[in-house]
């Protein structure tokens, strides 16, 4: 597969969960009919890139984990595990930036820039709106440090990428504790069925490194 094609996917795949998101939650709501043409677009944008976004963060960090524990090499080659990865990483950073621009600009919640950027400066659901921005920085740090990665050296690489750890949990804690959809049964399902085949996989993880300084 060429990297033209390679591009198309992931943008199809990205695009197509993306617009797809609010539909399906609205569904697992127990609504199959479409979402109110009423509602906010920056609130609908808001939910569904947030979404996309941990899904995205999801399988990033299962595909780090893969690429750290060989597991991945099983069903891919290397060179292509690492440009999934790197693709992963720059559509999980695009939902990103989509959740926090659309909600800087939902007239609703009304955060200002200052809000979103900065944490416990919201008085809405302080702790949990600071947990999504301290792991949004680190999430920044690891995509920049991977873009000039020759500017860097090693050992500060390494141990910036330790950090998809707690930005996972982070997120993880972000999305169930301040999410509007975490009260439909389907997301909360989600959320745990992700957060545990990343513990497992991370346990998983940590045992092969200790078994190899063994």
């Amino acid at each position: 597969m060429n990297k033209n094609n390679q591009n198309i996917i992931i943008v199809f795949i990205f695009n197509t969960i993306f617009w797809a998101a609010p539909f399906m939650l609205n569904a697992a709501n127990g609504n199959p009919a479409p979402i109110a043409p009423s509602l906010p677009w920056a609130w609908i944008a808001t939910r569904a890139a947030g979404i996309v976004g941990y899904i995205l963060l999801f399988i990033l960090t299962m595909s780090g984990l893969g690429i750290k524990t060989g597991l991945i090499y099983k069903f891919i080659d290397p060179v292509q595990a690492w440009i999934i990865h790197k693709y992963l990483g720059i559509a999980t950073a695009t939902a990103i930036a989509i959740h926090l621009i659309s909600l800087w600009l939902d007239p609703f919640l009304k955060f200002s820039l200052y809000e979103i950027l900065v944490p416990f400066a919201s008085n809405y659901k302080n702790l949990y709106v600071a947990l999504g921005i301290i792991g949004f920085y680190m999430f920044v740090a690891v995509i920049f440090s991977s873009i000039f990665l020759f500017m860097n050296p090693y050992i500060l690489w390494r141990l910036l990428h330790y950090l998809p750890y707690p930005i996972f949990v982070f997120i993880f804690l972000h999305g169930i504790l301040i999410g509007t959809d975490s009260s439909i049964p389907f997301m909360l399902w989600l959320y745990w069925i992700t957060g545990l085949l990343v513990a497992m996989l991370s346990t998983y993880r940590i045992y092969l490194s200790f078994k190899r300084r063994a």
